[in-house]
């Protein structure tokens, strides 16, 4: 239930991330900039924090201009606005940075006036509010999008964590730069002219630039009659990971020490730096697979990941691994009458306990021992082990440090 609720709401929040961009589509597709295109500016903006009383694009052109457009419900937005200010802070002779958005101000002034964490690290950009003119130049769907603009032409279209000082002061040394392009309304296809008369098969590629990225996906065409088994952009080991998880449905969250590589060099096969686009720029594949075979999904599944391991002389499997771990336990019932729970979650079962453990980031893998299915328990935050104890206990369970033998998967070359 916890996993289903937890899917739930960020299905919604997606749909409330698309919904503006989604309902702004009947642009004039004439208009719309793509890389190396003349950065004509809309002619007066909604402007608002900063320094600005209005924009003199014709001053800033020999600065480097970032258009950062970003949602307020947008997590990643937010969480990107102090580095973006300590950008500006440290490079404010060369490069101007602009948040844009399509919300009004009333909307933007509770946002910053409610914003501890913005506040706190002191991001006070220029803020373009009720935005259509600028959106219309470089239309999207999801946020972050960055645009940036040199000397009147607009020289990349990408992803938040392209914008760092390196490429910045890069792009002003040489007057042009090579950044991943982000093109939402991209779409993958790995079939060339030279495969017309080839109507079923696999084809992987490497990185495709412009094309959104996509974890594994299983569609039937109903004309074709093909059933179209596609990844775009991901990294080969997540890529495994999509094929495994229709075989075998996870049950436990794959922290790094439930995955045993047995490879010369693992970093060629998963981001583990969270370097973004830019690993997988270079180490990213796209797959299809096309057939006409009637088959349930994890059938397939099979099949896709038989690719896979061929492909890159890989062999991944299930086994079981001696690890540090967290052992979930009945125990005899605490009362704890000064037991207080702010902003408490409800959790069902052992593997609500399990999982809200191993979400926290605080621990290693838990291995439930109890095997609560039904009972509900109500956990508030901890820092520690003591603190969630003293939450546990009162349900006659607690939670202790040991050594045990866990499911890891294997990823081994051949």
């Amino acid at each position: 239930m916890k996993t289903k609720i937890i899917a739930t709401l960020i299905f919604v929040l997606a749909l409330l991330q698309m919904s503006y961009s989604q309902n702004s589509l009947d642009i004039d597709r004439s208009k719309v900039l793509s890389v190396g295109s003349d950065f004509t500016p809309p002619a007066s903006v909604a402007l608002m924090r900063g320094d600005f009383k209005q924009i003199d694009w014709k001053g800033l052109e020999n600065k480097v201009i970032i258009l950062d457009f970003f949602d307020t419900f947008c997590g990643t937005c937010i969480s990107s606005m102090p580095k973006l200010q300590e950008l500006q802070n440290k490079l404010a002779d060369k490069i101007q940075i602009f948040n844009i958005t399509w919300q009004d101000r009333p909307t933007m002034d509770k946002f910053f006036n409610e914003n501890e964490y913005l506040k706190e690290h002191k991001v006070n950009l220029p803020v373009i509010y009720d935005d259509k003119d600028l959106f219309s130049l470089f239309p999207h769907i999801g946020k972050p999008h960055v645009a940036i603009v040199y000397k009147g032409k607009v020289k990349a279209i990408t992803f938040h964590r392209s914008i760092n000082e390196e490429n910045l002061l890069a792009l002003i040394q040489k007057g042009s730069i090579d950044l991943p392009l982000k093109d939402d309304f991209g779409k993958g296809d790995l079939q060339s002219s030279s495969d017309s008369k080839v109507i079923a098969g696999t084809w992987i590629s490497r990185y495709q630039d412009g094309v959104p990225i996509q974890g594994l996906q299983i569609k039937r065409d109903s004309i074709s009659g093909q059933t179209i088994s596609s990844v775009y952009n991901r990294s080969v080991f997540i890529s495994i990971i999509n094929a495994w998880s229709i075989i075998k449905p996870p049950t436990y969250i794959r922290l790094p020490q439930r995955v045993d590589w047995k490879v010369r060099d693992s970093s060629i096969y998963h981001d583990f730096n969270n370097q973004g686009e830019e690993w997988i720029r270079k180490y990213g594949i796209c797959y299809e697979r096309r057939d006409f075979n009637q088959v349930s999904d994890s059938v397939r599944a099979r099949a896709i990941l038989h690719d896979l391991h061929s492909f890159f002389g890989l062999k991944t499997y299930y086994s079981t691994k001696m690890m540090d771990c967290i052992i979930v336990e009945p125990c005899a019932v605490k009362e704890n009458p000064d037991l207080k729970i702010t902003k408490g979650y409800k959790v069902t079962g052992s593997s609500g306990i399990r999982l809200m453990i191993e979400w926290s980031g605080k621990f290693p893998p838990v291995l439930d021992k109890l095997k609560s299915k039904e009972t509900l328990y109500t956990l508030g935050s901890f820092k520690n082990l003591e603190e969630l104890n003293q939450q546990l206990e009162v349900y006659g369970v607690k939670a202790k440090y040991g050594r045990e033998e866990m499911e890891v998967l294997v990823v081994e070359e051949n």
